[in-house]
């Protein structure tokens, strides 16, 4: 869904820490902000030999791109036709569409 070369490129996402989730106490959140968030941690992972699986850290609960801004129990901003296309891409199944 997000992050393949073909998708429009994530420019910030937010994750929701919990100590449950993440096993340490003292965050609540991480806020990644970029040109392409997700090709640039990617780099970072590579270039400090990190192993982190953004999933396994909490929940996106904010996701901006240039088309789209959803944000968790709050709504979703859609910028222009590109963007109603680019949520009909990303929410409706294929075969109904």
């Amino acid at each position: 869904m997000f992050g393949n070369s073909n998708d429009e490129k994530i420019n910030l996402l937010r994750i929701t820490l919990s100590q449950v989730i993440s096993g340490f106490r003292g965050l609540t959140g991480i806020i990644l902000a970029g040109d392409d968030v997700l090709a640039g941690l990617e780099g970072m992972k590579v270039r400090h030999d990190l192993d982190i699986n953004l999933s396994d850290l909490g929940p996106w609960t904010e996701v901006q791109m240039n088309t789209l801004h959803l944000i968790a129990s709050q709504g979703i901003k859609i910028k222009g036709i590109d963007g109603i296309t680019r949520a009909i891409e990303l929410f409706v199944p294929a075969k109904k569409r």
